[in-house]
């Protein structure tokens, strides 16, 4: 069985501060200064929040596929 390897939502907000940080780094310092404060903080959240996929359970499908592969006879070298 495979494990999935990509990001998860504990890890994102394990790191959100971080997230969070960096972009209040790249704002320009008087932009922070003349802003509501809960208003930009009300926003970093809606931003940084963690947007779950969405299905649309009517759009799946399963289609067949074929693949060619080559394997190589170790013991003659002949190609299949």
């Amino acid at each position: 069985m495979m494990m999935w390897t990509g990001p998860t939502f504990q890890t994102y907000y394990q790191q959100i501060d971080r997230i969070t940080r960096e972009r209040l780094d790249k704002e320009d310092s008087n932009y922070l200064l003349e802003v509501d404060f809960d208003e930009y903080l009300n926003f970093l959240v809606d931003e940084a929040k963690w947007e779950p996929l969405l299905w649309d359970e009517s759009q799946k499908t399963v289609e067949p596929f074929s693949v060619k592969r080559q394997h190589s006879d170790a013991f003659d070298g002949r190609t299949y």
